[in-house]
């Protein structure tokens, strides 16, 4: 078991790697909130910043990579001929499909915009509104500077084992 210690504004705050307690998640809602009041100072909102940064990296992967196409039953179809892949959901506006470990959104272009997505481990972790999709995932999408589209998506435990 690995703990990790911190200090900010002379509290002690010890979370442990492997397990996400409800109070961690209570302390850390309460020093954003107060950083957001403005109650910390410039430094300290910064330490703060760089550690909720850098417990999301440590947390994050590549969740999928979403591709806009014309028609979602023949990509899928050309998809499993030209790659064998496994076709994790399909319907008339999105497919799903998994090549050689990578999962890959087939969308419309109306019903989401291409993207990368990143997997999260909470709903605090959002950086954004929350959007819930059909498929029981919760996520939310930011523009990099050039205008391409992250996801940030979490999938709660009972999409996971459901």
């Amino acid at each position: 078991m690995s703990l990790q210690e911190d200090s900010i504004l002379g509290i002690m705050i010890t979370t442990c790697q492997q397990t996400k307690t409800l109070i961690g998640v209570y302390v850390h809602k309460c020093l954003i909130g107060c950083s957001e009041q403005g109650l910390f100072t410039q430094g300290q909102k910064k330490r703060l910043h760089d550690i909720r940064i850098g417990r999301l990296l440590e947390n994050m992967h590549l969740d999928h990579v979403a591709i806009n196409v014309k028609n979602i039953k023949k990509s899928i179809e050309w998809y499993k001929s030209n790659f064998n892949c496994t076709v994790l959901y399909e319907d008339a506006s999105w497919g799903f499909i998994e090549i050689c470990g990578t999962r890959i959104a087939l969308t419309i272009n109306s019903q989401h915009p291409p993207h990368i997505a990143f997997s999260v481990e909470g709903l605090e972790d959002l950086p954004g509104k929350p959007i819930t999709h059909r498929d029981g995932s919760v996520s939310c999408y930011v523009k990099d500077p050039d205008g391409n589209y992250l996801e940030y998506i979490y999938w709660p435990s009972d999409v996971i084992e459901g």
